[in-house]
């Protein structure tokens, strides 16, 4: 993870560790902020469509879109990793 001084400064802080509590007026809403849902993929719906690929489109291309460091890689990998396992990719 790459970590700008702002964001060691914050920490050496401890500005973030505390839990933070939702609005009275999102109450309403409080299954959104949940991490516990934002693991699950929604639900299907009527208005849910597939997108369908040409005949002769390849599976996959090898190529990569920007150049990036090893640290961006790894990070890139372990976030894929994370949500294939959540079945969102």
């Amino acid at each position: 993870m790459i970590r700008t001084t702002a964001t060691k400064l914050t920490i050496q802080a401890q500005q973030y560790t505390t839990k933070t509590e939702i609005p009275k007026e999102y109450n309403n809403f409080a299954k959104v902020f949940s991490k516990e849902e934002s693991k699950r993929y929604p639900p299907k719906r009527a208005w849910d469509h597939a997108i369908e690929f040409k005949k002769d489109a390849p599976d996959a291309i090898n190529c990569k879109i920007y150049p990036q460091t090893q640290e961006e890689d790894k990070a890139l990998q372990k976030f894929l990793t994370k949500e294939i396992k959540k079945g969102y990719i």
